[in-house]
């Protein structure tokens, strides 16, 4: 909370000093300067008491899920029906590949009615990640931190509170989370990339999106509109060429770059 840090400084206090008489660590005083967590009651009056101020921000504010429930009804899972058409081409022009990678029915049941896919390739990719341990998942990108873009659903209406099916891929170096086909509303208009990316990696959180490029993506025209999409999606993507998604190195490639993140110095939220 902003307030409570400017007041802290205008008092010359250091955290640990105002942490000290309000019997809480240092590491309480910082998590709700940088917006973890409200303070208790208790917490919050004992705040007011040594910053000597008014009106702070308290737990006791917050609706609680009970609330929620009393005032609308929420549904998380209610999302319009992926179009099943990429995958019905995908099991037409790959079915040796589709063979090759040998899922689990289960999972490529799940796959294939959940998650969108815009050529029959993406479909190949979703696979390839499943078969290498990506596990299905509902998750919002909002509520993990996701602010650069608003999200829509395939009818561009508002996400809201709905979650996203999704694959999580995590291994020894890395914890990723691919979305795919996500709609971004931004400044600049309505974008889809093939993917949008959550990825922790040593100790930085990276957003990225995820883009498959066939032969078109590679003349001059085509690439000089993708550099400027990417700059107007203020996204940074990750570009796997199409031929090696079909070579099912999807995986390897989408590794190496979270790897590559890994050595990048900060934070990015």
């Amino acid at each position: 909370m902003d307030h409570i840090n400017q007041r802290r400084k205008e008092l010359k206090l250091s955290q640990a000093q105002l942490a000290a008489p309000c019997n809480v660590g240092r590491q309480c005083i910082s998590g709700i300067e940088s917006g973890l967590y409200l303070p208790s009651p208790e917490l919050a009056a004992a705040l007011q008491r040594e910053l000597k101020t008014k009106g702070l921000s308290d737990s006791s504010q917050l609706l609680t899920p009970r609330d929620i429930r009393q005032l609308v009804t929420l549904r998380p899972f209610e999302l319009p029906p992926v179009d099943r058409e990429s995958w019905q081409r995908m099991h037409k022009a790959y079915p040796k590949l589709v063979r090759a990678l040998n899922l689990a029915r289960q999972t490529s049941l799940w796959i294939e009615r959940n998650l969108p896919a815009e050529c029959a390739a993406e479909g190949i990719g979703l696979f390839s990640l499943a078969t290498k341990g990506a596990k299905e998942i509902w998750a919002s990108p909002s509520q993990l931190g996701y602010r650069g873009n608003s999200l829509l659903d395939s009818r561009g209406d508002a996400l809201g509170e709905r979650l996203l099916p999704g694959l999580r891929w995590v291994e020894n170096d890395f914890d990723a989370i691919l979305w795919p086909q996500p709609r971004l509303l931004g400044a600049h208009g309505t974008f889809r990339p093939d993917g949008l990316i959550l990825v922790k990696v040593n100790a930085g959180v990276f957003w990225r999106g995820m883009e498959v490029d066939g032969p078109v993506h590679r003349t001059a025209e085509r690439s000089t509109w993708d550099r400027e999409r990417e700059r107007l999606l203020g996204l940074d993507l990750i570009r796997i060429p199409l031929e090696a998604v079909l070579r099912l190195e999807m995986p390897r490639l989408l590794a190496s770059a979270f790897l590559a993140l890994g050595s990048s110095v900060g934070r990015v939220a």
